[in-house]
């Protein structure tokens, strides 16, 4: 423990560059590879201490001043150069090259300007305004978790396409079911805000309802989007007890009960799995642009492996009811490789949620499908 002690200093002053150039390597730290940067930073902190720390520590400085005034001035120089380097080039024109990489990296986290203000919202006062300005009656409703936050400009374009005037109503990590939700701390505000939104929908006037979540995330009960075991995130009731059986055995009949419920008054829209990558699309390319590493694509028959029974699932409910079903890996994946980008620019703001290229596809999916028309 000592000896870990004496070469924590330089365990300390390698980890952070060891974790900024594995992100871009590899985008997504796992527990695995957060163990190795441990190691790694203890193996170079203890190279550190032996060829560094220690020689350093005995040079006389009596004796040998003029030798160290001479090894920190050069290290001065080194860092100024390099200083004048990077200002240097960060004056040039930006190349093509450049301004790839300026695409990219504009889109990491760049969701839309209401992001962080659509949240939770109870009722149709609190609801984000979204499509065509004015006064007219509401045409639609956007209803789902943070996949329908990232949606918010399809939606809104969507609307304003259509001529017609809406709302988002959306919470974090809650799909649209009644009386369910995934186990997490906010199990029970989930299931309040779906029944909020459930209660505005029985007495509103006859109008769209688009659902929109990962639905995996919840059919499947994987943890994450790196995940393929199902069951690993359990459905819990209002009171947080876990719901026994399995994910699917749970999600399905809560959904069925869902689209019987505002169908019976509503025209229904379902958006089905948008393909969910496990690592961030806009780091994956910049990834490739820097360093040349390739990184491994998203095939349809990847996609139906891990979410084929549920997408089946929600297709067929949808059909069997006359209800709309939007299914963006037919038009994505099409090829037998889905599309992360377009012309160069990630439909992804991270490895879930839509970007403004995503958004824009997302929109043209809505409008490409015969919308049903509220009666």
């Amino acid at each position: 423990m000592a000896y870990v002690g004496r070469i924590s200093y330089g365990a300390y002053l390698w980890h952070w560059p060891l974790i900024v150039f594995t992100s871009y390597l590899w985008g997504v730290l796992t527990d695995e590879l957060r163990t190795v940067l441990v190691l790694a930073s203890l193996g170079l902190g203890a190279m550190s201490y032996h060829l560094i720390e220690t020689p350093v520590r005995r040079i006389d400085v009596r004796v040998h001043k003029e030798r160290l005034y001479a090894m920190f001035a050069g290290q001065t120089v080194i860092l100024l150069l390099l200083a004048a380097f990077l200002a240097y080039q960060s004056q040039q024109e930006d190349s093509l090259a450049d301004q790839n990489l300026q695409k990219i990296k504009n889109e990491i986290g760049n969701f839309h300007d209401e992001w962080d203000d659509c949240w939770n919202k109870m009722g149709p006062d609190e609801y984000c305004q979204i499509g065509a300005k004015g006064d007219g009656p509401i045409g639609y409703i956007a209803w789902g978790d943070s996949m329908a936050n990232s949606a918010y400009d399809a939606f809104d374009g969507y609307g304003k396409a259509t001529g017609q005037r809406g709302f988002l109503a959306t919470a974090a990590a809650c799909a649209p079911l009644p009386d369910i939700s995934r186990e997490y701390v906010g199990a029970d505000i989930c299931i309040d805000f779906n029944q909020g939104v459930l209660d505005y929908l029985k007495d509103a006037p006859p109008m769209e309802v688009i659902l929109l979540s990962r639905w995996t995330y919840y059919g499947e009960g994987y943890d994450d989007q790196r995940s393929n075991t199902p069951n690993e995130a359990p459905m819990v009731d209002r009171q947080g007890n876990i719901l026994p059986g399995t994910n699917f055995e749970i999600f399905a009949p809560a959904f069925e009960a869902l689209l019987d419920e505002i169908g019976a008054r509503h025209k229904v829209t379902i958006v089905n799995l948008w393909p969910v990558v496990p690592y961030s699309v806009p780091v994956a390319m910049l990834r490739e642009e820097w360093f040349g590493s390739r990184t491994v694509p998203i095939t349809l028959d990847a996609y139906n492996a891990r979410n084929g029974r549920l997408v089946d699932f929600i297709a067929q409910a949808g059909q069997a009811r006359d209800m709309r079903v939007v299914a963006p890996h037919e038009v994505l994946c099409a090829s037998g490789t889905c599309i992360l980008h377009d012309d160069g620019v990630p439909l992804y703001v991270d490895q879930t949620h839509l970007g403004p290229a995503g958004n824009a596809i997302m929109r043209d999916l809505l409008l490409a499908t015969d919308a049903p028309d509220p009666e």
